[in-house]
């Protein structure tokens, strides 16, 4: 919104998307017309000042978010019982967010680094390497190491979105609070349960992988017969049996990484410091003895399936590396984020593929690919190689490591309900903070939700589903970057619609190669959907001028170019999962946006309120008069009541200053509405479209 004083000139808006003009007039509560054609109260011309604060003081556009009620006189009063479900979250209400500082900022880079590189490394050094070499359909071989590569690119196209996007917003929330930002609340939410499934959903997966693996060492050491249901045996008893499905270990892990989690971020982050080491110590012997015995004998045929095996490997490759993102779910308590965290990203996938790499190449290296275990890998081929030491400290050091996995995925989701809960989206109790500075009630609920699913659902169930949202919240992240760099001056909503008219094709592109290929009668529609794709990405570049940040910021190159291909990769891997998993993900969302529709739209925060108080508490922060800009002047200047009443508490408020300074409490009270001007000015900032 371009904010104009009664007889000034105005200045040139950073974002013109997010710009209208409002004019201030000398007379009382007049109304006047912005470049939209929305009608907006008129505010009295206030004298110009150089300081400002951090949070903007929103006037909200009454006509996108609330419903009006005239009265005989006239008069306007604003009832918040309705608004769009694209309603986006100003910058200034996260930043207002950001100055109270609820949660403590304890993590520093290294902190955020073994967040990033313990919850990433896991399956695709234990388990990927040796079933995408020795697949049983198109078996990469040697060149699995071509496949991890692939996958990193394809990661960094999406990890570049989120270092620049967590560079600027300096929040818990990760996608979420990127989407609701950039994209508006129905897509922040539909990220918010998306990145539950990474986290949460996900956290008990792994543990029930954990689990799977202790049993199989405990019916190895003890030997059990199968027909007899044991608790201390998982997977025994008849198809039918309560101990068919029960994993007892899955949930003892799932409750211990809880109740470490509980004891604060402090212990937490030693926890995840220390197993971190421990686990890169790990990969680094078993890949250093794997080259001890390398062949170059074992490299031959490099690819024997060619470029589909690789391709083919690297779709695999892919959800190797997830885990990344959780880094970004830790913005509200990383120390200098806006370097930090775009560090923490990068530096985590760059660490994971090399690591990935060299493992994998020692691998395949040591055996003969068509002769590798795909369930234990490198335990078979020390083995193979008669060391036997060294294939039980790789069996013992993954059961030791593994549950990092499990607790770093733990310790992201209560943030993740943090952020959703300060919005209204989620319960209150979900954003209760205990006086140690810890989210104590949301990690005992959704550690407790966990341990249900460890318990009780197998690791094959979740896992087409988890992938399924990870890779729906990373492609939202992608546009919510698109939508954040171009902008049209003129139509604002401009570069939502193409954003969304480019997801949506390229999605169809994808379904259409996969499942009718490259069959003649099918091939030129093909070709036709799949240029189509790139049309809207065309219109950006051409009608959306790019607006990289001045602050000093990490910007993402070509954009919209790299997110958009990020975007296509990970909606090709989505086409690559099973229909049974792809049926459950569209329940799965169907469900999100019930529960959306049914308490998310009704308690929302920007819609009821607007966030006021946010964006009042900010203004008194920054205010040095802070007695004299109370609630009623906060509330005229914000426009939150309209006609007599909000003429009203405007006078109101410049009585109570007067009468709490004496003769001089005019002049305060002007002092202190000078300071609100700059942000009056950046009001812009509030316009939600």
């Amino acid at each position: 919104m371009r904010v104009t004083p009664a007889g000034s000139t105005s200045t040139s808006p950073k974002n013109p998307a997010q710009e209208e003009s409002l004019t201030f007039s000398s007379s009382p509560r007049k109304r006047v017309t912005s470049r939209s054609g929305v009608d907006t109260p008129a505010v009295q011309s206030l004298p110009s000042s150089d300081s400002a604060c951090p949070a903007a003081v929103g006037l909200r556009r009454r006509g996108n978010s609330s419903s009006h009620e005239h009265d005989a006189g006239g008069s306007s009063r604003g009832r918040w019982a309705w608004h769009s479900p694209f309603l986006r979250k100003p910058m200034s209400v996260v930043e207002g967010e950001e100055e109270e500082e609820k949660l403590e900022r304890r993590m520093g880079l290294y902190d955020l680094l073994a967040v990033g590189i313990g919850g990433t490394v896991g399956s695709g050094v234990f388990v990927l390497a040796g079933e995408i070499a020795n697949a049983p359909d198109l078996p990469a071989g040697p060149s699995v190491v071509l496949s991890f590569a692939a996958a990193g690119l394809g990661c960094v196209l999406s990890g570049l979105s989120f270092a620049e996007l967590a560079s600027r917003i300096h929040a818990d929330g990760s996608s979420y609070i990127y989407a609701y930002v950039n994209l508006g609340e129905v897509f922040a939410f539909v990220a918010g349960c998306c990145l539950t499934l990474e986290y949460g959903i996900s956290s008990a997966a792994v543990a029930r992988n954990w689990g799977d693996k202790l049993g199989a060492w405990v019916d190895h050491m003890h030997p059990h017969d199968a027909s007899e249901g044991s608790v201390w045996h998982p997977g025994s008893g008849d198809a039918t049996g309560f101990f068919r499905d029960f994993n007892i270990y899955a949930g003892a892990i799932e409750l211990v990484c809880m109740c470490i989690i509980l004891r604060g971020m402090n212990v937490s982050k030693i926890t995840v410091n220390v197993i971190t080491i421990a686990k890169l110590l790990l990969v680094v012997f078993m890949t250093i003895t794997g080259f001890s015995f390398l062949r170059p004998s074992n490299l031959e045929p490099f690819a024997p399936s060619g470029f589909r095996g690789i391709f083919r490997g690297g779709t695999r490759c892919f959800f190797g590396y997830l885990g990344f993102d959780e880094v970004c779910c830790m913005g509200g308590e990383a120390k200098n984020p806006s370097k930090s965290i775009p560090l923490a990203v990068m530096g985590t996938i760059s660490v994971v593929t090399v690591l990935y790499i060299l493992a994998s190449l020692a691998l395949v290296g040591m055996q003969p690919f068509a002769d590798i275990t795909p369930s234990s890998g490198f335990a078979e081929a020390f083995r193979f190689n008669n060391l036997g030491w060294a294939a039980n400290t790789v069996t013992a050091g993954e059961l030791l490591t593994l549950p990092l996995v499990v607790l770093v995925s733990l310790l992201a989701q209560p943030r993740l309900q943090y952020a959703m809960a300060q919005d209204g989206l989620l319960p209150a109790v979900f954003g209760h903070v205990d006086r140690n500075g810890n989210l104590f009630k949301g990690t005992l609920i959704a550690g407790t939700v966990g341990v249900v699913v460890a318990l009780f659902l197998p690791f094959r169930a979740l896992e087409d589903v988890i992938s399924a949202g990870v890779l729906i919240a990373f492609n939202l992240t992608n546009t919510a970057l698109v939508v954040s760099r171009r902008v049209h001056p003129i139509r604002p909503s401009a570069n939502r619609t193409l954003a969304l008219a480019f997801n949506v094709l390229a999605l169809s592109a994808c379904f259409m190669w996969k499942n009718l290929g490259t069959i003649l009668p099918w091939l030129p529609l093909n070709v036709l959907v799949t240029a189509a794709a790139v049309v809207p990405l065309v219109l950006l570049h051409v009608t959306c001028p790019d607006h990289p940040s001045q602050d000093g910021h990490f910007t993402t190159p070509l954009v919209p170019w790299v997110p958009a291909l990020g975007s296509a990769f990970n909606w090709f891997l989505l086409t690559q999962l099973s229909w049974e998993g792809l049926g459950l993900v569209l329940a799965f969302l169907g469900g999100s946006l019930f529960l959306y529709a049914t308490y998310g739209w009704r308690n929302s925060k920007g819609g009821k309120t607007g966030w006021m108080e946010v964006l009042a508490a900010s203004v008194r922060r920054h205010s040095r008069h802070p007695s004299e800009v109370d609630p009623g002047l906060i509330e005229g200047l914000l426009g939150e009541g309209e006609g007599e009443g909000g003429e009203e508490r405007l006078r109101g408020g410049r009585r109570g200053g007067k009468e709490k300074e004496g003769d001089g409490g005019q002049e305060g009270q002007r002092q202190a509405v000078q300071e609100v001007q700059p942000d009056l000015r950046k009001a812009g900032d509030m316009i939600s479209t």
